[in-house]
């Protein structure tokens, strides 16, 4: 009889192993509203089904939100545990030389049947009764551990024919049969629980769904206030979060019915004293965001190192600047190659309280090892050409030579195209006065609202001046652009627009003075022969080194193209550098458009056709002297 109802364990028992999974907590199967303590007890026994999110979000989300208990299988397992310890047994021992028993012998008896209750723990090397530990309150050598292999085949058949042990495997039984005294007893309860386990993962699917949603989209997530669960309403900004969920309760029950209940018990702590929502669980809080974007974020990071490490070699480029708070933030971006894909991936943006060489190296190196990269595969690194960076004895290059002794520096071709052509459009005085002129041109419309007014009368386009920033070396080619269009195409331009804009400006009664000179300094400069071919000298060079610079900064770049780009501009650059001809040429074709477009509004503004002429001055010759001075007409 013993035997027969030992078989019939060993069967159920061998039925439930190959169904062993290990169950990971993410949602609180106790009302909402627990306390935290409450929250804590029922973590062991908390369900997982996120099909909103990857199978590796939702499993970072959990980690993050909830404390994970110590999963340790081989101690005495809760109520709630109990289902999730049974099907994690039996555990096999590897077969190896260190084994400190016969396999066949321990784990089947003499007629072949698999002792299925019996389990091994491979880390302490000992042997458990995993039915009497789960079952039995009285402690014996299977339940604390069998770790004496003297008689230890003799030791098992005892305790396989004790009393104890039959009362552990009927209870076994009775649990997997639903007939147990806990099941028939609280078998509502568990239901309920059940029911809002399943409630509660369908209201965080749809929180994470929102979280994402902005997070995709680049949005805040927070206002300034009104974001307590008492003060949900309609009369109040929630911020973009709240908001989306208030949003989508006018159209999803479940999360409509989620918002109600938290809103009302909300209320009725805030009425008894309590700020706030309390230690309740709402998962509407900011804590639960930002759990959500750390574990989105870590993710991030782990999927990018786990590729660079598929990878075996990548490239860094860094750079710091310094944010509105003043302080210095450091972005760290690895280049990498994938399947003949060239990827870049922003892996850090850190605060950076050292920037010399040596900091900096030690920076990358903390980051690196943070994410599990190895700095010793960095076959290169770009930077600019700062003194801290390119540095010989103690420069950022330096300090990771000693590291990565195979890494090669580089400095962004990019970065030094933008800086000779931000000193080329500077340092003559004809230049830094056209650039002058543009970037006070967008500033002069943008500083008032009617003067952007006069603007868009007259500008049909929905163009605008582009500004021109300290580090957007591609705003002065835009701006000059945006003014005397192409350089085979100025009708793009909004010349016209603009001078038209301007004389309304200086003719209008509603201007003050100061406006009317400001307005009419800047027309006549427009005006002015000098300005134009200054802005066709530099439209042709924005011409070749435009395109050049925006190939330069793709990802996609091809070292040997950009080389040949390179040489191609050179090329160009040397013939156009003494073409003034040409430039002459493409001037006077723009004032004779110029010239004819302002004819037809009959107004009295005329565009310099060539240069003014300049009195020559002669040195008065004194009594007795033959030399006269040579003037030069040209």
């Amino acid at each position: 009889m013993i035997n027969d109802h030992k078989l019939y364990c060993s069967k159920q028992l061998g039925s439930n192993v190959k169904e062993t999974s290990k169950t990971l907590d993410l949602l609180d199967s106790s009302p909402v509203g627990s306390s935290q303590n409450e929250i804590l007890k029922t973590i062991p026994e908390l369900e997982v089904n996120s099909s909103c999110l990857s199978k590796h979000v939702s499993t970072a989300v959990e980690d993050i939100l909830l404390c994970k208990v110590d999963d340790d299988l081989f101690k005495k397992p809760t109520v709630l545990d109990m289902e999730h310890f049974l099907k994690s047994h039996p555990q096999l021992p590897k077969i190896n030389l260190s084994t400190p028993f016969n396999f066949q012998k321990t784990f089947y008896r003499s007629d072949g049947v698999q002792r299925m209750w019996l389990t091994y723990n491979s880390n302490s090397k000992q042997l458990f009764c995993y039915l009497c530990l789960s079952f039995s309150n009285e402690s014996n050598s299977f339940t604390t551990g069998m770790s004496s292999w003297k008689y230890v085949y003799q030791r098992i058949n005892e305790h396989e024919s004790s009393k104890i042990h039959n009362n552990c495997v009927e209870a076994y039984l009775l649990f997997t049969q639903n007939r147990d005294i806990n099941t028939l007893l609280f078998s509502v309860q568990k239901d309920k629980r059940k029911a809002e386990v399943a409630k509660n993962r369908e209201v965080f699917k749809r929180i994470i769904d929102c979280i994402l949603f902005i997070g995709k989209r680049g949005l805040s997530y927070r206002g300034n206030k009104f974001e307590a669960a008492y003060s949900l309403n309609s009369l109040h900004d929630h911020g973009n979060f709240l908001e989306l969920l208030l949003l989508l309760s006018n159209y999803d029950p479940v999360i409509k019915e989620h918002l109600d209940t938290v809103t009302q018990k909300s209320i009725k702590a805030n009425k008894a004293g309590s700020k706030g929502r309390g230690n309740s669980l709402t998962f509407i809080s900011k804590t639960t965001v930002d759990y959500v974007i750390s574990a989105i974020c870590t993710l991030i990071k782990k999927s990018i190192s786990t590729d660079v490490n598929k990878a075996q070699m990548y490239s860094v480029m860094l750079d710091t600047t310094q944010v509105i708070t003043a302080k210095d933030q450091c972005a760290i971006v690895i280049r990498y190659v994938d399947n003949h894909s060239v990827h870049e991936r922003l892996i850090s943006l850190v605060n950076c309280t050292d920037t010399t060489g040596q900091g900096m190296c030690q920076l990358l190196q903390n980051v690196l090892k943070s994410n599990d990269i190895n700095v010793k595969n960095c076959v290169t690194n770009a930077t600019d050409g700062a003194a801290n960076m390119q540095g010989e004895y103690n420069g950022f290059n330096a300090w990771l030579n000693e590291t990565a002794p195979n890494q090669v520096h580089v400095w962004c071709y990019s970065h030094v195209l933008n800086l000779v052509m931000s000193d080329a459009s500077k340092s003559p005085l004809p230049a830094a006065t056209l650039f002058t002129l543009l970037n006070s041109l967008a500033t002069f419309f943008k500083e008032s609202y009617k003067r952007m007014e006069y603007f868009t009368k007259r500008c049909t386009s929905n163009l605008r001046l582009q500004s021109i920033g300290e580090t957007r070396w591609w705003g002065k080619e835009i701006a000059l652009n945006r003014i005397f269009g192409k350089i085979n195409d100025p009708s793009k331009g909004l010349y016209i627009e603009v001078i038209l804009a301007l004389s309304d400006i200086i003719n209008s009664d509603n201007s003050k003075p100061d406006i009317k000179v400001k307005a009419d300094h800047m027309r006549t400069s427009l005006l002015k022969y000098s300005t134009i071919l200054t802005a066709f000298i530099y439209i042709r060079i924005f011409s070749v080194t435009g395109p050049l610079s925006k190939y330069l900064q793709t990802k996609d770049m091809d070292l040997l193209k950009s080389q040949e780009l390179v040489d191609t501009a050179l090329e160009k650059l040397v013939k156009i550098q003494r073409d003034m001809d040409g430039v002459k040429l493409s001037g006077d074709v723009f004032v004779q458009q110029m010239t004819s477009e302002l004819h037809k509004f009959n107004l009295d503004i005329v565009v310099e056709e060539h240069f003014p002429k300049i009195r020559s001055r002669k040195r008065k010759i004194l009594p007795g002297e033959l030399v006269e001075d040579y003037i030069i007409n040209d």
